[in-house]
């Protein structure tokens, strides 16, 4: 990921009230046209990739020709072969640096299935009354579904998820902390440079990654489950005034 510069103040105006903003230059609209003929070669390839999210500088209106390209791809988790997944995450790659014309691409290729949904579903939900400690890792892990721009449907995924905490009393508490870290993760409250560091927390409590999170922006994400279907699910506005 490009290391953090400073934002053209036109930009930052704009991002003060809106969540994506595409830069209307040429090499930006041919960048994501391209990116969308990456990802359905890659799925007529792989049927279980489902989807792909761009999110960074390409998608806060200030990229440049030089700028890298931050990517999740999502798999759905069938159990393939090491091989197989080698060979998903190596061709992406591939299909990326020859097509995208980009100096560098950040690109995270992550499982999803119900039972691992579940899993953290379940361990958030232990506490009745709040919202369950996990570590950093895993938050993302139910946030990144919600994330970026994304090519592709993960929508049945994002239902399943919300449906699930619709049912549990404290559900809406954490749906607040999953789209906490969907904001936290857009905005680059935390070094996204850095994100190996929550991979090693997930597995050694001491290290823990530096967020810094004032509460901003929050008026331009859905704040409560019904609102997260309104957005995520049925594509609407979740609120009387238009969001991106």
């Amino acid at each position: 990921m490009e290391k953090k510069r400073e934002i053209p103040a036109e930009v930052k105006s704009l991002l003060e009230t809106r969540r994506f903003i595409l830069s209307p230059e040429k090499f930006s609209k041919e960048r994501l046209n391209a990116f969308r003929g990456v990802f359905e070669t890659l799925k007529e390839k792989y049927p279980e990739v489902l989807s792909a999210h761009v999110y960074g500088s390409m998608t806060k209106g200030y990229a440049t020709p030089l700028s890298d390209i931050d990517i999740t791809l999502f798999v759905e988790d069938r159990n393939q072969n090491d091989e197989r997944w080698l060979g998903i995450e190596a061709d992406f790659n591939w299909l990326t640096d020859s097509r995208l014309n980009v100096p560098f691409s950040n690109i995270g290729v992550f499982p999803i299935s119900r039972e691992i949904l579940d899993k953290l579903i379940n361990k958030a939900a232990q506490d009745k009354s709040s919202v369950s400690e996990m570590s950093e890792f895993e938050w993302l892990s139910l946030a990144r579904p919600f994330t970026g721009i994304s090519v592709g449907s993960i929508i049945d995924y994002r239902k399943y998820i919300l449906e699930k905490l619709k049912e549990l009393p404290n559900g809406e508490l954490i749906w607040k902390k999953i789209i906490d870290f969907v904001r936290i993760f857009e905005r680059n409250l935390i070094d996204l440079e850095k994100e190996q560091d929550l991979i090693d927390d997930y597995y050694e409590s001491e290290k823990k990654p530096s967020i810094t999170d004032r509460g901003e922006y929050k008026s331009l994400y859905p704040q409560t489950i019904q609102e997260a279907f309104h957005y995520y699910v049925e594509r609407k506005s979740f609120r009387d005034q238009s969001q991106e």
